[in-house]
């Protein structure tokens, strides 16, 4: 695999507040694009209408109710090899849970298609020459 990105086909959907349909796009990545020496994983959208970007980032909703397709791996957004971006580090039983979910989180990169590996992965714009 070249590269650790998938951006999804786009599709037209009805979004609050506009008449016409507008164009979602969903991008999952699970790269090193932070450039910290970690894989990381996100799943980002942007909504357009036309060439205008209505809407952009972490559009979980919409991502969910659009692309079902992608639902189970909202919840691994902002997650590395080292486990969530998210949790306070001091949160009680995270490290006894954690080498499960890390199995867990594998589990749905590789269902993506992406590779799991802890060594950093150069994001696609990083190599292309």
């Amino acid at each position: 695999m070249d590269t650790q990105k998938i951006v999804s086909e786009s599709k037209l959907i009805s979004y609050s507040g506009y008449k016409n349909r507008v164009r979602m796009t969903v991008k999952l990545r699970f790269d090193d694009e932070c450039m910290n020496g970690h894989n990381s994983f996100s799943i980002t959208a942007e909504i357009k209408s036309g060439r205008n970007i209505i809407s952009c980032g972490c559009l979980h909703d919409e991502i969910a109710k659009h692309f079902p397709e992608y639902r189970e791996a909202i919840k691994w957004h902002l997650w590395s090899t080292d486990g969530s971006m998210h949790h306070v580090a001091n949160e009680e039983g995270l490290m006894k849970r954690l080498p499960e979910q890390l199995e867990q989180f594998q589990k749905c990169i590789e269902s993506l298609g992406l590779i799991y590996t802890t060594a950093p992965i150069q994001p696609s714009w990083k190599t292309a020459r």
